[in-house]
């Protein structure tokens, strides 16, 4: 009963219309993001390395991207970097998506930072940034990104 209540509360606005791509070497990690961004009622897209997170990036506009930061080959600062440079995707919410919460954030890269495992209000806050700055246009203030990033 309390699960099914926080669940209708927490749901942010706009959330069900969010197109979100969350490029993860991990299956698991990937797994566990599909369960708690389907009960935000986001449409989720998924990527197990950069190149393909790349791809998919360019090919579609995302309202947000949740970024691993370790994965082999092409890193999450790389894929970022190319995902800034060109194609449908350069100006959407990146949240760089870590273990290694003590790193500072390049804020030129993330609009965001976000720890594994993450909590449901903190996803639930990122999921309403990503819908609030949709909804007035490119980038948001560098203050609400400071703020995400305290997460």
């Amino acid at each position: 009963m309390t699960e099914l209540r926080y669940r209708e509360t927490a749901r942010p606005p706009l959330a069900e219309s969010l197109e979100v791509l969350v490029v993860d070497d991990h299956e698991l990690n990937r797994r566990v993001m599909r369960l708690l961004l389907c009960e935000f009622g986001c449409r989720a897209s998924f990527a197990d390395c950069g190149d393909d997170g790349i791809d998919q990036a360019a090919a579609q506009a995302f309202d947000l991207i949740f970024m691993d930061l370790n994965m082999p080959g092409i890193d999450g600062d790389e894929t970022t970097r190319s995902i800034r440079a060109t194609g449908a995707s350069r100006a959407t919410f990146i949240v760089r998506w870590t273990t290694e919460a003590s790193l500072r954030l390049d804020q030129a890269l993330y609009d965001a930072q976000a720890p594994k495992p993450i909590q449901l209000p903190a996803l639930a806050q990122i999921i309403e940034e990503a819908a609030r700055r949709r909804s007035i246009g490119p980038r948001p203030s560098r203050t609400a990104a400071q703020n995400l990033s305290s997460i």
